[in-house]
């Protein structure tokens, strides 16, 4: 009896068996890289959102510039309005009207930097919410490749099994030649 049949039985069943032990080993380490990666990304957009949202959008330097040009505004208004009634002889109720008006100006800009504040916070929660869940697609991707990879490797294993199955009964079977 020809001992080739079973030599090749044999490798292709270790060939199997060691291809498996291989690729989960593989995988696992890919597996756990690719874990530690999203959970950084995760933490790391938690903690950029969390210092941000907890912050008053007036102590943002965007807000710390805009109240800088607000109020020099307000007194180069103040400034030129004196100097126009200085000026022009105007009169101290003149002078108080133009004030009143800069004052409300000021207070409206003031205040409509304020209200960019609630727009600041939503947005910052939208791009929290949006990225947290562009991190859940990627984690579910994965699992689904995961999955599949695994499913897979259980098919090609069940397919290698029944190839040397029948390569062993064949022999075993005796085709007497």
């Amino acid at each position: 009896m020809d001992p080739l049949p079973y030599v090749n039985a044999g490798t292709q069943l270790l060939g199997t068996i060691a291809g498996l032990f291989g690729s989960a080993k593989e995988n696992k380490k890919y597996e756990k890289q690719q874990s530690a990666l999203l959970n950084n990304r995760k933490q790391d957009v938690t903690s950029i959102f969390n210092n941000e949202y907890s912050r008053d959008f007036l102590d943002t330097e965007v807000a710390k510039n805009a109240v800088k040009g607000i109020t020099q505004n307000y007194d180069r208004s103040l400034q030129t309005n004196d100097l126009n009634v200085a000026k022009g002889g105007g009169t101290v109720e003149a002078q108080n009207a133009s004030r009143e008006a800069a004052n409300s100006s000021y207070n409206d800009a003031i205040s409509n930097l304020t209200s960019y504040g609630t727009q600041y916070r939503d947005n910052l929660r939208r791009d929290y919410q949006n990225q947290l869940g562009q991190l859940f697609n990627v984690e579910m991707n994965n699992m689904n490749q995961q999955h599949a990879q695994k499913q897979a490797t259980w098919g090609n294993l069940m397919g290698n099994a029944a190839d040397v199955g029948v390569g062993l009964s064949s022999l075993l079977g005796g085709d007497d030649d």
